[in-house]
């Protein structure tokens, strides 16, 4: 149960608003930031916004996955990868904007939660966010 509160508290929180940077997707090993998908706030109120269920969403499905599979390709040339899990998520906090979360599998290697990129972050212009290694706290 304390686990479940923690990842809702987490999930919140993750869109949360601190200045000029919104964390879309941020990654942790316990209470531990391990990546970050940072945007700026001005970049994110940009994107175009969509209503739950309407037609013409502003980036289709098979857009998102295409360029994300790109994307990790160029990262992780040497590993076979295919896509796990395709979430299209709505922010808390700014109805009508939306991004894609995109994790991959792959083989050769194991992908290691933290220390490789296994999801991408696409927003709704076609913008794939770059993810940033936390710095540990001291």
């Amino acid at each position: 149960m304390k686990k479940c509160i923690l990842f809702l508290i987490l999930s919140i929180t993750s869109l949360a608003k601190a200045g000029d940077i919104i964390d879309l997707s941020p990654h942790y090993a316990d209470t531990t930031l391990i990546l970050s998908y940072p945007v700026s706030r001005e970049k994110y109120m940009a994107q175009p916004s969509w209503t739950a269920g309407s037609a013409n969403i502003p980036l289709a499905q098979e857009a998102a996955c295409t360029s994300a599979l790109e994307w990790i390709k160029k990262k992780y040339p040497d590993l076979t990868l295919w896509i796990h899990q395709v979430d299209l998520k709505g922010d808390l906090f700014e109805k009508g904007k939306w991004h894609y979360e995109i994790s991959f599998r792959g083989f050769q290697r194991p992908l290691v939660f933290g220390d490789d990129i296994t999801k991408v972050v696409i927003l709704f212009d076609g913008t794939i966010v770059e993810p940033v290694k936390a710095k540990p706290r001291k």
